[in-house]
């Protein structure tokens, strides 16, 4: 009886597990909103490594089906992709297991208005906004009036798609990002319900340990609310005034009394 039981939760482990492996995971995220984040997570739930990014499988907006079907057992993909009816083709036709993370838009302008120093000597775009407006203050109104939103509106679809499931940065961040316990460890469950994984307690505390703080790259401090120490009383009146209702839309405000 003892044998029987153990083969039943092994053979159970396994169906749980490979449930996730026979589809690919993909997650899509606009830039500085902890994409990073979400990778780690991912990775240390799923043992997949990530991709850098999806740019190796698209190649004029002709997606290499194939290569991603074999490259799915050992990683998971990503994309700053923008919800299209060409990104719904894409993630249907590969039977993706998708996510979009999303984070305050007010941290996110923060956040590129710091990218935007760092590499103030390149000779890339981002270079160009330094040269053009040097200023924090400058470079702050620039992101809140033309270039975030603009880029935002582009993955506000993703929303609302019935088959993906949106995961807040300031909920999966936990304490050492300002956030707290408990939401980081509801939003790890949240994932693996999606990917239909189930986790022991001891897992999920190991992921929730363990998933921030990567000095990769992009990530700076990563920390919540960093707006409210970069607006002024100008940034805020100006976001209010090209945002609209939008931080109430998207639950990060109650009314616009910020």
């Amino acid at each position: 009886m003892q044998k029987f039981l153990l083969f039943f939760l092994i053979w159970n482990t396994v169906m749980i597990f490979s449930i996730d492996k026979e589809r690919p995971i993909f997650f899509t995220s606009m830039g500085k909103s902890g994409t990073h984040l979400l990778a780690k997570c991912l990775k240390l739930i799923t043992k997949k490594n990530p991709t850098l990014n999806m740019g190796g499988f698209i190649k004029n907006d002709i997606v290499d089906y194939t290569s991603i079907k074999n490259s799915s057992g050992n990683y998971f993909f990503h994309q700053h992709q923008y919800y299209s009816n060409g990104a719904i083709e894409m993630i249907e036709k590969c039977n993706f297991v998708t996510f979009f993370l999303m984070r305050d838009p007010r941290d996110v302008i923060v956040s590129s208005m710091h990218w935007v120093f760092k590499h103030k000597d390149s000779k890339l775009p981002i270079g160009d906004i330094y040269r053009k407006f040097r200023t924090s203050n400058e470079i702050l109104k620039f992101f809140i009036e033309r270039s975030t939103i603009l880029s935002y509106k582009r993955f506000w679809g993703w929303l609302s798609h019935p088959n993906v499931c949106t995961i807040r940065y300031e909920n999966l961040v936990g304490t050492k990002g300002g956030g707290n316990s408990k939401s980081q460890r509801d939003e790890i469950i949240k994932i693996c319900n999606h990917l239909k994984m189930k986790l022991s307690d001891k897992q999920i505390s190991y992921v929730c340990q363990n998933a921030f703080g990567d000095k990769v790259g992009t990530f700076r401090k990563g920390q919540i609310g960093s707006w409210k120490t970069h607006f002024t009383n100008e940034h805020k009146e100006l976001f209010k005034k090209v945002w609209g209702n939008l931080l109430i839309d998207l639950g990060y405000e109650k009314d616009m009394n910020w």
